[in-house]
């Protein structure tokens, strides 16, 4: 049996679909990626007449909100978005996919280890990280979106 070893969680990409002025296939760049993940509710119910004994249940699950990290782009379609959603309140709902790379690939590209497909993304919240003048750190803008729901390959 072949030895495995868990994947590394830097080498991944991002690709915003029918996003126009993002890079090659919508391509954007990213510090960092959290909030992948998703929750079931427990519903608890009393047996009839006996107070000792609950039943959990599951109920509906739900998706945590995405959050995406990168060095400030002052001019870029991907922020536009962002800020038409946050400010105007003008939503275009897009298709995110987040692929963890691997090496491994054919003509020296990247192998795609797992993917997330997450559909009807839409914008939450912008924030720029904060300024310190003794710190030598760059601008970060942070980009917090929801979603409708989501596949894993």
């Amino acid at each position: 049996m072949a030895e495995y070893y868990p994947p590394t969680s830097f080498f991944f990409r991002v690709l915003f679909k029918d996003l126009k002025g993002v890079g090659k296939d919508g391509e954007a760049s990213f510090k960092e990626i959290s909030g992948l993940g998703v929750n079931n509710s427990v519903e608890t119910v009393s047996e009839g007449g006996l107070l000792e004994y609950q039943h959990k249940l599951p109920s509906t699950y739900s998706y945590t909100n995405i959050v995406l990290k990168r060095g400030l782009v002052l001019d870029s379609a991907l922020r536009k978005w962002v800020e038409d959603g946050v400010k105007k309140f003008e939503f275009t709902p897009l298709t995110v996919m987040i692929e963890l790379l691997g090496p491994g690939g054919q003509k020296n590209k990247p192998k795609v280890v797992m993917s997330w497909t997450i559909h009807n993304t839409w914008p939450v919240k912008w924030e720029l990280s904060n300024f310190d003048s003794q710190q030598n750190d760059i601008a970060i803008e942070t980009m917090e979106l929801a979603f409708s729901y989501m596949e894993t390959k």
